[in-house]
């Protein structure tokens, strides 16, 4: 059994975010979240992998964090670029 702050491998992680969106299409909100990760992790096993509720639950919250970080990065970095184009474009060329 893989023990709690194993690092996950980039197939592990990938083979989780698939098994997790087929079960987001899954719910329709009635799911309580120990039989959701129930059967995440039942998922998991049958592709070889060991882990428990509570280590899928900290990697998805992680997951989550990690995207919103991502994307207000984005959203900061697209909005500061767009913001100097628009001052370049009322400057003449030089």
């Amino acid at each position: 059994m893989v023990e709690k702050g194993h690092v996950w491998g980039d197939a592990e992680t990938k083979l989780l975010l698939e098994i997790w969106q087929h079960i987001q299409k899954q719910l329709q909100g009635s799911f309580k979240n120990v039989n959701v990760y129930t059967k995440l992790i039942d998922e998991l096993r049958k592709k070889g992998y060991i882990r428990t509720i509570s280590q899928c639950s900290l990697k998805i919250k992680a997951l989550k964090k990690r995207y919103r970080d991502i994307v207000y990065i984005y959203r900061q970095n697209t909005e500061e670029w767009s913001s100097k184009r628009f001052i370049r474009r009322g400057r003449p060329s030089q």
